[in-house]
């Protein structure tokens, strides 16, 4: 699995546009942290980190709104969302998946959002920033191992070919992605084994388990 993290930027909600932008200059900009990239902790051990080095690189630039290469902080009033853009790409064709973290500046823990892909290599969502103050924000992308394997399986379906090596490794992704990020597909999990290839294929499919998944890769 290869994961990139971008450095994080700055966003400042006001309650009013008091100051507006000078003639010519856009009210909307964006200042990037000088910091360097942010370090969030990660669980998988050292060969984990090795093999993903080994993975196709993911690509993340052209980050907006950004004005005068990110000099300023981008201004909304509190209560409005922001849209984020960037434009997210990998060598090859291996499917990808992105997320947006925010957070306001006095607070510890990061907030996520799916990103979805809008055209193209472009991708997009929108945060809401409720409350007045500096928020901070930052964009992760990884390649989607539960994406593509519900997309084959949607594909053998279709085909009508035969899929019961493909449950039983739906089960085994379903297990990984209990252990890394979302105890909800344990419930998932223990009715797996007790019902027909049907209904196992509709839970394998449905959004909640592949978005689930598809975040604890």
């Amino acid at each position: 699995m290869s994961l990139t993290v971008v450095p994080p930027r700055m966003l400042d909600t006001r309650e009013t546009l008091a100051n507006p932008a000078p003639e010519g200059v856009p009210a909307l900009t964006m200042q990037a942290d000088q910091k360097g990239p942010v370090r969030l902790p990660v669980k998988a051990p050292a060969r984990a980190a090795a093999a993903a080095a080994k993975e196709p690189r993911i690509v993340i630039e052209n980050v907006a709104p950004s004005v005068d290469d990110g000099r300023f902080a981008a201004k909304r009033i509190a209560g409005e969302s922001v849209t984020i853009e960037a434009d997210i790409f990998t060598d090859g064709h291996p499917l990808i998946a992105a997320e947006i973290l925010y957070r306001a500046d006095d607070e510890d823990e990061w907030q996520r959002t799916p990103m979805p892909l809008l055209v193209n290599d472009r991708w997009s969502a929108a945060i809401r920033l409720d409350r007045i103050g500096k928020h901070r924000f930052l964009i992760e992308a990884w390649l989607d191992q539960y994406g593509a394997f519900a997309r084959d399986l949607k594909k053998k379906v279709e085909a009508q070919k035969d899929i019961a090596a493909d449950l039983q490794e739906g089960r085994q992704a379903i297990e990984l992605a209990i252990q890394h990020a979302d105890a909800r597909l344990a419930t998932v999990l223990s009715a797996y084994d007790s019902v027909d290839d049907v209904t196992k294929v509709t839970t394998l499919l449905a959004r909640e388990t592949v978005l689930s998944s598809t975040l604890g890769s």
